[in-house]
């Protein structure tokens, strides 16, 4: 089905029902990633850790965690969604725009629920969105997902740094190297919105200087044709963090 950073995704059964299940191998996380088991450990438990404690209709239910043997493999399961992701989705289909108004809408209240329980996403993009068979839209990938400093007395700090796509990271953070915010959030939430609008195209790697953020913010929903969504993209993807809508008011405008 798909890869991770921390392992790969396939379709199987848990307890008699369809489910996507996530396969952690120890030794091929350290060849690649370079990392030691006692970090692997910490990222697992911070991935189980948050996505066990999230309950919402517009993000993928966690099961359980299942380890058959000690033999540095185990799996986390997960809700199964058929149709698999939503870049993978804008590619193949043609896409009506009331669906895509609805999918929109789907991602921003599951946005808005991980923000209200203080957590950041930090990795929002079309890759990490499932598709259910019922064309609901689904958050998914919270491994790299992290506590809102501001909402927490101890701040806590992302096991395993540079996981983020750089694609999607708000110019605060890729210029700057600023802690990711419920704002960042908002930013990466503005290119999911362009990649829905324009069919999946990706967005470039940023260059490391004010003017390309500038000329995105000036340009980028330009191409978009249904108006009042070109709006809500500009909306979120302002240089600066304080000018972009917060949630909320995206659902709000989303609605009309």
């Amino acid at each position: 089905m798909g890869n991770g950073a921390f392992g790969t995704v396939n379709s199987g059964h848990w307890k008699g029902i369809p489910v996507a299940m996530k396969t952690i191998d120890f030794d091929a996380v350290r060849r690649n990633l370079k990392l030691s088991e006692s970090v692997i450990y910490q990222s697992i438990e911070w991935e189980v850790a948050r996505i066990s404690s999230v309950a919402s209709p517009s993000i993928v239910q966690f099961y359980g965690i299942y380890q058959p043997k000690q033999n540095g493999v185990f799996y986390i399961i997960m809700e199964f969604c058929e149709k698999g992701s939503l870049q993978s989705h804008l590619e193949k289909e043609k896409i009506d725009w009331d669906l895509k108004f609805q999918w929109s809408l789907e991602i921003s209240e599951g946005l808005q629920y991980l923000h209200k329980q203080g957590i950041i996403h930090r990795d929002l993009k079309a890759e990490n969105i499932l598709i259910t068979h019922t064309n609901s839209a689904k958050l998914a990938d919270l491994g790299v997902a992290q506590v809102d400093p501001l909402l927490e007395k101890n701040q806590a700090q992302v096991v395993i740094s540079g996981m983020q796509d750089r694609r999607f990271a708000a110019p605060e953070v890729i210029l700057y190297k600023e802690q990711t915010t419920l704002e960042s959030d908002v930013y990466a939430l503005g290119l999911v919105f362009w990649q829905i609008a324009t069919d999946g195209l990706i967005p470039p790697l940023p260059e490391g200087s004010i003017d390309f953020f500038i000329h995105r913010e000036n340009t980028l929903a330009e191409s978009i044709s249904e108006q009042s969504y070109s709006l809500i993209v500009n909306s979120c993807i302002r240089v600066s963090p304080k000018e972009r809508l917060d949630v909320q008011k995206v659902i709000d405008k989303l609605s009309l």
